[in-house]
């Protein structure tokens, strides 16, 4: 009788997002220009299914604060330093490609984690109801537990 090898995987954190997803959104992020359409995707939080545009976080929080009291908003505020980050870390992944030495604020930019996911023109399912337009959605990424880059058929 032979012996079987099972090669196990290295003990997962649970709690934290998955590598693939969180490295793709972190690179839609790093966009400087507005995505007018942004890749679809489809997510499992929590026993829900959520669809929508995958966009940068500045942007949302751009276009969060347009709908919600324009310039004045703490949206937009927050809006602009989410674009100055993108812009230093967008430099920085140039520099770095580049072989260029990096400043201490885009060191700090690139050790920045991308914790959350930002979606435009979301759609969210339960088992319990049909789909619901939620409009702009932001979730933490480490509460998602499957995703596909696409949009699911409803």
């Amino acid at each position: 009788m032979s012996e079987w090898t099972v090669a196990c995987e290295p003990e997962l954190d649970w709690d934290e997002p998955d590598d693939v997803l969180a490295t793709y959104v972190e690179t839609v992020n790093q966009s400087q220009e507005a995505l007018s359409g942004g890749p679809a995707i489809t997510l499992t939080v929590r026993g829900l299914v959520i669809t929508g545009e995958l966009i940068p976080n500045w942007q949302w929080f751009d276009e969060v604060a347009h709908i919600s009291g324009g310039q004045d908003s703490t949206y937009f505020e927050l809006a602009s330093a989410l674009k100055e980050h993108a812009r230093v870390t967008s430099e920085a992944v140039a520099a770095r490609s580049a072989g260029d030495e990096l400043t201490d604020e885009q060191q700090g930019a690139l050790r920045t984690r991308t914790a959350y996911i930002h979606l435009r023109n979301a759609t969210v399912e339960s088992l319990s109801s049909g789909p619901r337009q939620a409009g702009y959605w932001r979730g933490r990424l480490s509460d998602v537990s499957g995703w596909s880059i696409a949009r699911t058929a409803s």
